[in-house]
């Protein structure tokens, strides 16, 4: 639970929250990343039921993050796919499209 609050804090953009002392956690919140990417995308689905702009900001940032980490692995489209399947899933949600591009997803 207190990799996915670092993961929320980081995806908010809370700078001052990610210090130091929080780098061994974001550390260990990338490899937990990388070993199992399941409780990410279903906080992703989570946020993106929440059906507001930050929530889907913050939706849209944990998956590049996850993009980012698993960018080398075997699972790195995983990001993209889910992105993908958000906009089929709610085409007319048009703010988390909009934001979901911006962080570089739906570029296809």
């Amino acid at each position: 639970r207190q990799l996915i609050d670092a993961a929320e804090a980081l995806s908010r953009g809370d700078k001052a929250r990610v210090t130091r002392e929080n780098a061994d956690r974001l550390a260990e919140l990338h490899q937990n990343m990388s070993k199992d990417p399941k409780p990410f995308l279903k906080k992703v689905d989570q946020l993106i039921k929440q059906q507001t702009m930050a929530a889907y900001g913050q939706a849209a940032k944990l998956l590049a993050d996850l993009r980012d980490v698993l960018a080398d692995g075997t699972q790195s489209t995983l990001a993209d796919d889910k992105a993908q399947k958000l906009r089929e899933k709610y085409p007319t949600r048009r703010h988390m499209i909009s934001v979901l591009k911006k962080q570089g997803f739906l570029n296809k």
